[in-house]
């Protein structure tokens, strides 16, 4: 008995989830209107064209203007020694890049990075002694 009751729980809350993930009960922030009329009306077949011409008018800029891809990478600017310690400086530029990989536009950033390692002073001097 505790068994059957168990199962007919476990298919109640089932269904019951069932219900409520049904893709027409979702909300998604708007309540549909049940009485409009679904044909489209003069003013939805104006707005239609008026974005249409709009998207035709605009496709081009938005082609020329956006490239596909944008890293930062780094370029070596400068190398010297410092303290026993070689540094290499680095500047960070966004590269942008077009759909074909080709770059489009460097723009250097303000942002440096440093690497710095020390000097191997016993390989410097048995180069000395030759």
């Amino acid at each position: 008995m505790k068994k059957i009751l168990l199962a007919i729980g476990v298919i109640a809350i089932l269904g019951f989830v069932a219900y409520l993930e049904k893709p027409e009960n979702n909300y998604h922030g708007f309540v549909p209107d049940l009485h409009v009329d679904s044909t489209p009306t003069i003013r939805e077949e104006i707005e239609k064209e008026i974005e249409e011409e709009s998207i035709e008018a605009y496709a081009h800029l938005e082609q020329e203007s956006t490239p596909a891809m944008s890293s930062v990478e780094l370029e070596l600017v400068d190398t010297y020694e410092e303290d026993g310690y070689m540094v290499e400086k680095y500047r960070k530029y966004e590269v942008y890049r077009n759909d074909d990989g080709v770059i489009v536009k460097k723009e250097p950033t303000s942002n440096y990075e440093f690497l710095k390692y020390k000097i191997d002073e016993s390989s410097e001097s048995m180069g000395t002694h030759n």
